[in-house]
């Protein structure tokens, strides 16, 4: 009777996800979608959109000089104006108010007459402490 237990288990067929039909899915679906997940990561990651970035630097870079040096010459802190451009978050953030209105400039007012108005800004800001 012992002997026949033994033979009742090797007998059962052991399920689909054990076996090596199923290690063969595996590596055939599986090595390609991981394959494919790493390609599209590095796509995203590097490729897409790196002439938007070069030239977001870019601007940034020649933005930043600037806007310090007429700070000195002007007289006003550079803080204050990225308080200004900060300002619909200090304002509430929850409203559907957008920083140009905030300022008093219409809504089609470009990122210049944001930049002129949070200028004038810091200089009042400058002047008062």
């Amino acid at each position: 009777m012992a002997g026949k237990k033994t033979e009742d288990k090797n007998k059962k067929k052991k399920s689909f996800l054990g076996s090596k039909e199923m290690k063969r899915v595996y590596w055939v679906l599986g090595a390609p979608l991981v394959l494919l997940l790493f390609w599209y990561i590095y796509t995203v990651a590097t490729v897409i959109d790196k002439t938007g970035m070069d030239e977001l630097q870019a601007a940034l870079k020649q933005k930043a000089p600037s806007l310090t040096e007429r700070a000195t010459r002007e007289g006003f802190k550079v803080d204050d104006i990225e308080n200004c451009e900060n300002s619909v978050a200090a304002y509430g953030g929850k409203s559907d108010i957008t920083l140009p209105e905030l300022l008093g400039l219409p809504d089609n007012a470009t990122e210049k007459d944001v930049l002129e108005r949070c200028v004038i800004f810091a200089k009042a800001v400058s002047t008062f402490s």
